[in-house]
C-alpha cells in the first residue's frame, strides 16, 4: 500500500498501488507534512500541530496511534 498525505484534509489516505484506489482515510494531526515508515511504526510530521505521531501499521489498512512528540524547537541564536 502507498500512504498520502493531504493537508487540506487533515489526512493520511491509504492507496492500492496497483488499482489507484483508496482503501482507507485515517485523520491525523494539522497540517500533515512528511512521513516516514520504519517497520511498523510510520511517522508523520504534523507542522500545524507542531508535532510527530507514530502510528502502528502492522495491519496495513489500520494503522493505530501510538504516540504522539513534541516538535523540536530551533535554538535561537544570539
Amino acid at each position: 500500500v502507498l500512504y498520502l498525505t493531504s493537508v487540506a484534509d487533515n489526512a493520511i489516505y491509504i492507496v492500492d498501488p496497483v488499482k489507484m484506489e483508496i482503501l482507507s482515510k485515517v485523520v491525523v494531526g494539522g497540517g500533515p507534512y512528511e512521513m516516514i515508515r520504519s517497520g511498523d511504526s510510520l511517522f508523520v510530521v504534523s507542522f500545524l500541530a507542531n508535532h510527530i505521531e507514530k502510528y502502528d501499521v502492522s495491519d496495513p489498512l489500520n494503522p493505530v496511534l501510538r504516540m504522539v512528540y513534541p516538535a523540536p524547537q530551533a535554538e535561537s541564536r544570539p
